[in-house]
């Protein structure tokens, strides 16, 4: 079994790339997920079919929140703007391919109807309020269950429709 995250990076990140505490800022699209590694190369191609439906999603820095089980995680919560407002339709889309290959979810009371997307704050650094950005891509983040480190598996671009 694989433990997997699915963020989307609003810094440059790379295929490879260790995730650092607070290097890149991300948000998260899915919190993390087990998946058996007999379904890890489908489930990407099927994840990428899925993502390639969406394009650029704005997005602008709302309130400041306290998340995780403990409720001591400093997050800013974020929302999607204009038209292509679609970070919940993202995070539907790839829950059900997930779903599709068996995978389980930590948390679920952080999915679907309890999903509030969010950057997480690492060395002081998330967005501001109001501030806004671009998601220009979405990265698959698998957990090395010896080492414990979140290594970048794939990315995919969002691309204008």
């Amino acid at each position: 079994m694989s433990e997997l995250l699915i963020t989307s990076s609003l810094d440059p990140i790379e295929e490879g790339q260790a995730l650092q505490k607070g290097a890149p800022r991300f948000v998260t699209i899915w919190q993390y997920f087990e998946l058996p590694d007999f379904h890890m190369n489908e489930f990407i191609a099927e994840a990428g079919d899925a993502i390639s439906g969406f394009s650029p999603i704005d997005i602008v820095g709302t309130e400041n929140d306290l998340f995780g089980p403990n409720n001591d995680t400093p997050v800013r919560r974020i929302r999607a703007l204009g038209a292509g407002a679609t970070l919940t339709a993202l995070h539907t889309v790839l829950g059900s391919v997930i779903e599709e290959f068996e995978g389980t979810i930590r948390n679920p009371e952080w999915a679907y109807e309890g999903y509030n997307p969010h950057i997480t704050y690492g060395d002081g650094r998330a967005l501001e309020k109001d501030e806004r950005d671009m998601l220009t891509s979405v990265e698959l983040v698998e957990k090395d269950a010896t080492t414990q480190q979140k290594i970048v598996r794939k990315i995919w671009k969002l691309e204008e429709a």
